[in-house]
C-alpha cells in the first residue's frame, strides 16, 4: 500500500501514486507508511556530485516560497509521558526490519537528527510536545538504521503542494516498517515551509514514511501528522533539488527528483 501526503487535487493521484506507505506514505495525498535521545553518530561521508543533467520532460516549480513557516503548537499540552501503540501489519513483509519501539514517549524535550545526504545534509528538529509518539518512532528507526541508504523518492513542485518525500527502503512509496500508529493530530495545525510531517495511507496508518514541506502547502488537510522542522541551511539544499526538477511519473509536477537525493547514513545529536 502506498503512503502520500493528498491534496485533494494534486494528490489523491499523487499521493496514490508514490505518496503512500503500507503503503503508508504521505501523499497520495501524502499518505503513507508512508522516537529518547541517543549519542552522536559520527559520519564521515562527503557529499558527492549529484547529477544534475534534466530530462526534457521534467517539471519545475514555477516558485518557491522564502518565508520559513512557524511550528504551531498544541493548545492543551500532554502528559509529560505518553503511551504508544505500534501495531503489527498482518500482511506483507517489512521493507526493512527493524524493531518495534518501546511503548512509552516523552512529550519534552527536542532532538536534532541529520540526513547525510549526497547533496548536503538536511536537519530535522524533532519536537515531541508536537508528536511524542512519532518522535519515538523516528529516532528508534533512526537508530536501527532504517534510513541508511535509501531514497527520497517522491517530489512534488505543484503551486499548491510542493514536498520531498522520504522514508521508504524500497524507494517506490509503498513500503513501511512491518508496523503502524495512530495519527497525533491537534486543533489550530497547519503546514508551511519549513514543517515535517508523516505520509500516510488514510487515518492512523504511520510508518516510516515522511515528507519535507520546501514551499506551497495549501492543498494539504490537517491529517498528517507534524513532528518537527528543518532549519534554513536544510530548505536551501531542498530548494536546489526542486530547482533541478522532477520526473512527472506520478502526475504532471509529481515524481522522483531529478536530482537524487540518497540518504546515505542519520547523525542523532
Amino acid at each position: 500500500m502506498r503512503t502520500r501526503v493528498t491534496a485533494a487535487l494534486v494528490c489523491a493521484a499523487l499521493l496514490a501514486a508514490g505518496c503512500t506507505e503500507k503503503t503508508t506514505g504521505a501523499a497520495k495525498a501524502i499518505a503513507a507508511p508512508p522516537t529518547t535521545t541517543a549519542p552522536s553518530v559520527s559520519v564521515t561521508t562527503p557529499p558527492v556530485s549529484p547529477d544534475t543533467s534534466q530530462p526534457a520532460s521534467a517539471d519545475f516549480p514555477s516558485s518557491i516560497p522564502s518565508t520559513r513557516a512557524t511550528e504551531p503548537t498544541r493548545p492543551t499540552p500532554l502528559p509529560a509521558t505518553v503511551k504508544c501503540d505500534y501495531v503489527t501489519d498482518t500482511g506483507g513483509s517489512p521493507a526493512k526490519v527493524v524493531a518495534k519501539p518501546g511503548g512509552q514517549a516523552s512529550s519534552t524535550g527536542t532532538q536534532t537528527v541529520a540526513l547525510i545526504t549526497g547533496v548536503g545534509q538536511i536537519s530535522i528538529k524533532l519536537n515531541r510536545a508536537l508528536a511524542p509518539c512519532t518522535v519515538n518512532n523516528f529516532l528508534s528507526l533512526a537508530r536501527q538504521g532504517y534510513f541508511d541508504n535509501t531514497t527520497c523518492h517522491r517530489m512534488t513542485t505543484v503551486d499548491t503542494l510542493q514536498v520531498l518525500q522520504c522514508g521508504d527502503p524500497t524507494g517506490q512509496g509503498t513500503g513501511g516498517p512491518g508496523y503502524s500508529f495512530d495519527d497525533e493530530l491537534f486543533d489550530g495545525m497547519t503546514y508551511g515551509r519549513g514543517i515535517v510531517a508523516m505520509a500516510n495511507a488514510g487515518p492512523n496508518t504511520n510508518g516510516s514514511q515522511f515528507f519535507i514541506i520546501y514551499g506551497d502547502s495549501s492543498a494539504l488537510q490537517p491529517t498528517y501528522t507534524i513532528f518537527g522542522s528543518v532549519d534554513e541551511a536544510s530548505l536551501q539544499v531542498i530548494d536546489t533539488v526542486a530547482k533541478s526538477g522532477v520526473n512527472p511519473t506520478n502526475g504532471p509536477g509529481d515524481g522522483p527528483p531529478v536530482m537524487p537525493v540518497t540518504i546515505a547514513s542519520t547523525t542523532i545529536n
